[in-house]
Parts: structure tokens; sequence; C-alpha cells
């Protein structure tokens, strides 16, 4: 939203209520297909309420420099195109077999992916490499959305298979590197170019391999095991393209170790959560995480007054990168974690409920045959 804002020229504003009005719900949201998420894993259902989860999204419409720009020009409908599409997303997912219903439903979730992709390049040309990265960035996020949606729906699917645990990886690496080149374009301010080797080839690539890597590893976690399977725990490493350019193409600008500190508190964050080792050592590690994540944007003050944690844009860029590294550290625990086959038989099944075996009616003189008394 906020890259929309800058492209077109008009500026982004933020205020207490976004945070109120925006990331509130949408913690909320992420909750909810959490919990969700649970009674799927452990053969329960979830409430049907969970369904409605992405709708509390719509809040962000109550904002009074927002609802009456819907009610005159139609400005921020782009909130109610989000949540419609999520919806549509998940209930047509969430289906095994072809209905008229579901074929009219799966059509208008991919017309609001389409739409929300296109809308992208009205403030800035999609030809561009700002552009393609904004529009991208849209899609990945709503596509994500749409299949968190289906969590609260009971299972029908058989397990996903290999391919899909590396697409959904790769596209969750995808989302995440680009919103995180969204948060350096805010801190550069003014002064952020976007260029196509540099966003593709050095971030977003290197991200999407990670997340794709790290997909295989979730998939390996839950199928069996693997006696190398902890080596996928370097992944995050791939970040470490940003460094590359900078020695390669770039010596005279000195290097970035941001990439560097990122990777390396999420590997430990990930050991800390990983219930592997030592007790002390997976201690020592939330220690070394905790720390290096707290301090990640009161230490950037020198961007400006705007990015205090007294002022609401700040903050939301301090929780934005907060929480997207410690989403990274979740991501680089599961080759860390243990199988699920070690866990609990309970744990996370995830396979579509048997159906009870069709027993043969016997026939009228078979019936006749086991009544008769034995001679």
């Amino acid at each position: 939203m906020e890259q929309l804002a800058i492209g077109s020229g008009t500026g982004s504003s933020f205020t207490w209520l976004t945070d109120a009005l925006l990331v509130l719900p949408a913690t909320l949201v992420g909750l909810l297909l959490g919990r969700a998420a649970q009674h799927r894993a452990y053969g329960t259902r979830a409430p049907r309420a969970f369904i409605w989860a992405p709708a509390l999204l719509t809040t962000a419409i109550a904002d009074p420099s927002i609802f009456p720009a819907l009610m005159t020009t139609g400005e921020g409908g782009g909130a109610l195109i989000v949540v419609i599409t999520a919806l549509c997303g998940g209930f047509t997912l969430s289906r095994r077999r072809w209905t008229m219903v579901r074929g009219l439903i799966a059509v208008i979730a991919t017309l609001g992916l389409l739409l929300l992709t296109a809308i992208g390049s009205m403030a800035v040309p999609l030809q561009t490499a700002r552009g393609a990265w904004v529009c991208l960035l849209g899609f990945s996020l709503v596509l994500l959305l749409s299949f968190a949606a289906v969590l609260p729906y009971p299972p029908v699917h058989a397990p996903l298979s290999l391919g899909w645990y590396v697409a959904l990886g790769g596209l969750a690496g995808f989302a995440w590197a680009a919103a995180l080149r969204a948060v350096m374009a805010d801190l550069a301010g003014t002064d952020s170019v976007v260029h196509a080797a540099d966003t593709f080839g050095y971030l977003l690539v290197p991200g999407t391999v990670a997340g794709a890597l790290l997909g295989w590893a979730e998939y390996l976690r839950r199928s069996g095991d693997h006696p190398r399977r902890v080596l996928l725990a370097l992944a995050p490493l791939t970040l470490w393209a940003v460094l590359l350019r900078n020695l390669v193409v770039r010596p005279d600008q000195g290097v970035d170790l941001a990439p560097l500190l990122v990777a390396l508190l999420a590997v430990a964050g990930a050991w800390a959560i990983s219930g592997r080792g030592p007790r002390w050592t997976r201690l020592v590690s939330g220690l070394v995480f905790a720390v290096g994540i707290f301090p990640w944007i009161p230490a950037t003050g020198g961007a400006g007054p705007d990015f205090a944690l007294t002022n609401p844009h700040g903050l939301w860029v301090y929780v934005a990168v907060a929480g997207m590294i410690t989403l990274l550290a979740v991501a680089t625990s599961a080759p860390l974690r243990a199988s699920l086959q070690t866990i609990s038989p309970r744990a996370e099944t995830f396979a579509v409920p048997a159906r009870p075996a069709l027993t043969s009616r016997p026939t009228p003189d078979r019936r006749r045959a086991d009544t008769r008394p034995a001679s």
C-alpha cells in the first residue's frame, strides 16, 4: 500500500490508526488461521467462524481518511478485493469436486488476483523494475492468504507431494523477500532506486530459493526423516548473494552486513526453538536472537525522527522487520525439528478422513440360509 501511494506521487502517511486498523486485525487473522491449522493437525474440526477470519481485514476502511474516499471515489476498495479474493480462493481450494458454484467462485478468485496484480501497474509501469516488483509483491501476498484460508475447512485432499511443498515454500520465500525489499525502500526514502539485477537477482531469487529449500525440509519432516535434513537449515545463507554483489559489482561502496546479520539471527532463533542439543545452547541462542532483534530499528535513528518507536511509522517499520526475522527463524527451524514420526502418532496427520468400508448386503437366498437351524 505504501509503495502504491509513493508510486502514484500522493505520498504515504502513517497514523496510530494504521497500526490499530490494519496491523492488529492482520495479526488476529494469522492467529485464527494458525489455530485452525492446529485443529487440522490433530484431526479436530475448527469452528466454522474461522472461515471468515480474512474478513477482519476490512477494518482498514474504517479509517476516517479512507472511508469517505471509498464512498465517493472508490479509493481504498483494494482491502475489500483482498478479502473477497481470499475467501473465494479458500473455498475453491477446499473442495474436491468441481461444481458450477465452485467454478463461479474460482473465476471470482482468479479475477481478484489479476486485478490486485494490475493495481500495482496503475502507480508504476509494469515494464519497470519497481512496477514488476510491486505487482508481484501484491500477487504473492494475496495468493498466500488464499492458501491459508483453506485451513479452517476439513481436509478433503490427500497429503501434499514434494512438489507442492517446494512450490509453496518458494512462493512464501518470494513474498518474504519482496516484503523485505519494501522495508528497505522505506528506510531509504526518496533515495530508493529499484534495479532489476539488484532487486530480482540478488534478493528475490535467493529468497525464493531459500523458501523452496525450507519447503523441501518440511516435506522431509512430515513424510519421514533423512540423515542430512539438518543441512537445509543453511538455506537462509542464500541471502549472502547481496554480499557477493557488494564485493564483486560495487567494491567501492563497502560491504553491507545487514543480510549476514539477518541470516545469522534466523539460524540462532531456529536453533532456540528446534528442541535439539543441550538446553543451555538453545537458551544462549534465544538470548542472542532477542538481543540482536531488539535494537534493529532503533539503531537506524539516523534515518530521521519518523523511524523513532514513538512515531507510528517507526513502530510499524520495527514490527515489520522484527516480525520478518522471526518468521524466517520459525521457517528455518523446520530442518532442525524432530520428525513427526518420532513425536506423536496424533501429531499433524493431515490425512483425509477414511470413509467407512462398504459392505455388501446379503442376497435373499443367503439370508434364508443363515436363518435355518443347524441340522
